[in-house]
């Protein structure tokens, strides 16, 4: 039985009883999914069943680094991160934790202002601010385009070292697509593109079934 599987069936009884969370491959989902992903990550699965998991946050339309565990921490029961599938004393510990820390942690989070405001409160973690290709993604999302221009004009000219070309594949989009779109003022084709990198890694990630496609706040407020 592969990884997936074996996840799904010990977690089976576990998340009928909660509806507000989903399972995709490895990835438990804090419900619901919109612009912001919240959940566990099963970061290492053993063949003996031990397991090492994390909890993470991030953008959807981060194409990049969506669902990477740069903004979370590794899931800990008193003071071990071992968990073991068939053991049911283990996993109990491993529900526990996600049902009096995790989810009451990121629940409230859900939207990108959230996003912001909580990862800058993350203890040892830089604001979100100090990653000019991520947070060019952001500004963009929440429709503060004269700060996403700058940024990107910045990436786009090579200045500041923010496009190494070791680093084409994170750096590249925002200059072949984002960009020009900020620098037309293009509301509707920043929003298509957002909502189509965010459809990009919801197909990636086995999450289609759980994403629910929304407005970006510009949109609304417009």
């Amino acid at each position: 039985m592969k990884g997936p599987a074996r996840i799904r069936k010990a977690l089976t009884p576990y998340l009928e009883q909660r509806p507000h969370l989903a399972l995709a491959k490895y990835w438990i989902v804090i419900k619901p999914l919109h612009h912001i992903y919240r959940g566990v990550t099963f970061e290492r699965l053993f063949s003996s069943g031990e397991f090492i998991a994390s909890w993470s946050i991030s953008p959807m339309f981060d194409r990049t680094h969506a669902l990477a565990l740069t903004n979370g921490k590794i899931v800990y029961a008193g003071h071990s991160a071992r968990f073991f599938l068939n053991d049911p004393a283990s996993l109990d510990a491993f529900f526990a934790e996600i049902d009096e820390h995790v989810v009451p942690m990121l629940e409230p989070v859900r939207s990108i202002d959230d996003f912001t405001a909580f990862v800058d409160g993350l203890s040892m973690r830089p604001p979100v601010a100090y990653f000019p290709r991520r947070y060019v993604k952001v500004l963009a999302a929440l429709g503060r385009f004269d700060e996403a221009r700058e940024i990107s004009k910045a990436i786009a000219e090579g200045r500041n070292g923010w496009a190494p070309p070791d680093l084409k594949e994170a750096w590249g989009p925002i200059v072949t697509e984002l960009h020009p779109l900020l620098q037309a003022d293009d509301r509707v084709g920043v929003a298509d593109l957002l909502r189509r990198w965010e459809a990009e890694v919801a197909a990636k990630y086995g999450l289609l079934d759980i994403w629910e496609p929304t407005p970006f706040p510009f949109e609304i407020a417009s």
